[in-house]
């Protein structure tokens, strides 16, 4: 589009502004006299220009022809910002960290959510469209920026703002000890009632602290039917709940896990297909990268959810390094008292976490263990501890033959084991008894491969 056709509508307005005083001027002086209707309709719509002539003045920065500037950021904002089909409709989650769109447009084929990249294109045409915007061609780098300045300035926490409400309507009944008996009959005991405490302040420090770090899983253990997935799912405010990924590392899946409070490994899918190391940086982790949907490029995203896992087999326990960042609870069917579907209503859970955000203001350091909550924890773990016949002798065999020596041998250590594979030998004791393989050091005077106990 040439630059006379864009500047065509200022330069009429300010001609018309000139032609009416002029008309105004010399009116009285003319031999003939317009219908009084016609210099109505002449005023008003001279009127009319002289104000979008004046808008654009005070709205938007012109450049020194009197357009609009195309390389002003604060010009798209306005648009963005006064337009109709705009105004109101961009908004940031803070706890998801995106930009949000409030409302459908359905003239750009934009619809309300998560905001899209490829909307930028959308609303770049719309405006190079549009007459009263001389059809300014604004690029995608300002496009973005404007939204992201729209969004900034209607910025929510959709988590916080619940988290507030519920601590707000908590009426000071307790009811966080008894929950999990209650829904999932879990026997209840002072390691029960630790659990739930720490999972559910780890919920509410996760939304009012982002950066604490909350490095646990809640592992609820148990018979199919009982309710496990559906107590998870319930927990959720505003359904904010997903058991929908695969890997604790890939950037494409992580993004499932965006914007969400609950995550839940269910029946520990994804748990039997990692390393332990890696689902241990899942967990300890503040940070994590992620692709968003149609993006070129990942994000970098601060983790506002708790994590859950669910499981049939009780002795799920099978690698002893590193289990005191997992919470089991046993669920009993027989026991339960309450239904997690029916019982667990809306304004059930919001008690519940109520509760959660009294409990964490009340404590000075809700996440510190005394020496003796960190053994009944450990204790109540080996319950879950998977045990075979191997790992029994194992034990005997360092104990008696070696005295628990900080440097085991290869050799006579497979020989008094002989009739276990060397690898199922190898991998107890690399990941149950602590002990790094593949090492060098003295037996009986002699220099041998073998076990070194790790520090």
């Amino acid at each position: 589009m040439t630059n006379s056709k864009k500047n065509k509508p200022l330069k009429q307005a300010k001609n018309m502004v000139k032609i009416d005083k002029e008309f105004k001027k010399h009116s009285e002086d003319l031999p003939f006299s317009l219908p009084e209707k016609s210099v109505e309709s002449v005023r008003k719509d001279n009127e009319r220009r002289a104000k979008k002539y004046t808008l654009l003045r005070s709205v938007f920065n012109l450049n020194s022809t009197g357009n609009i500037k195309k390389d002003s950021i604060k010009n798209v904002v306005a648009i963005l910002d006064n337009d109709p089909i705009f105004k109101g409709a961009f908004q940031y989650n803070e706890f998801s960290e995106e930009n949000e769109i409030t409302k459908d447009i359905p003239l750009l084929h934009i619809k309300k959510g998560a905001f899209i990249d490829t909307y930028d294109d959308e609303i770049a045409n719309y405006i190079e469209s549009k007459q009263i915007y001389d059809y300014t061609a604004f690029n995608k780098a300002r496009i973005e920026s404007a939204i992201n300045v729209v969004s900034h300035r209607h910025a929510f926490n959709p988590m916080l703002d619940y988290m507030n409400e519920a601590y707000k309507n908590y009426d000071k009944k307790r009811r966080l000890d008894d929950f999990f008996p209650d829904f999932l009959g879990v026997t209840k005991s002072d390691a029960s009632i630790l659990i739930t405490r720490l999972w559910f302040m780890g919920g509410v420090a996760k939304v009012y602290h982002p950066l604490t770090k909350v490095d646990q899983s809640l592992d609820l253990v148990g018979s199919q039917g009982v309710g496990k997935t559906s107590i998870l799912q319930n927990l959720a405010p505003y359904g904010l709940y997903t058991d929908q990924f695969n890997s604790f590392t890939d950037k494409d899946d992580l993004s499932n896990l965006i914007g969400m409070f609950i995550i839940n490994d269910d029946e520990m899918t994804t748990s039997s297909k990692s390393s332990f190391e890696e689902m241990k940086r899942f967990l300890t982790d503040n940070n994590f990268k992620y692709r968003p949907p149609y993006a070129k490029h990942p994000k970098q995203f601060t983790k506002k959810f708790i994590f859950a896992r669910t499981t049939n087999d009780r002795t799920y326990l099978k690698d002893k390094t590193g289990t005191r960042r997992f919470l089991p609870l046993m669920s009993h069917k027989s026991k339960q008292k309450k239904n997690p579907v029916t019982d667990l209503t809306p304004k059930y859970v919001e008690q519940l976490w109520g509760e959660a955000v009294w409990l964490y203001k009340q404590a000075k350091d809700p996440f510190l263990l005394s020496p003796n909550q960190e053994k009944m924890l450990a204790d109540h773990r080996k319950k879950f501890e998977y045990v075979d016949s191997a790992e029994d002798e194992l034990f005997d065999v360092l104990e008696n033959d070696f005295n628990n020596a900080d440097f085991i041998p290869t050799k006579p250590l497979m020989l008094l084991l002989n009739q276990y594979k060397d690898g199922k030998i190898r991998n107890l004791m690399t990941n149950v008894f602590n002990y790094d393989g593949s090492k060098r050091g003295y037996y009986k005077g002699k220099q041998v491969h073998g076990f070194r106990k790790r520090k």
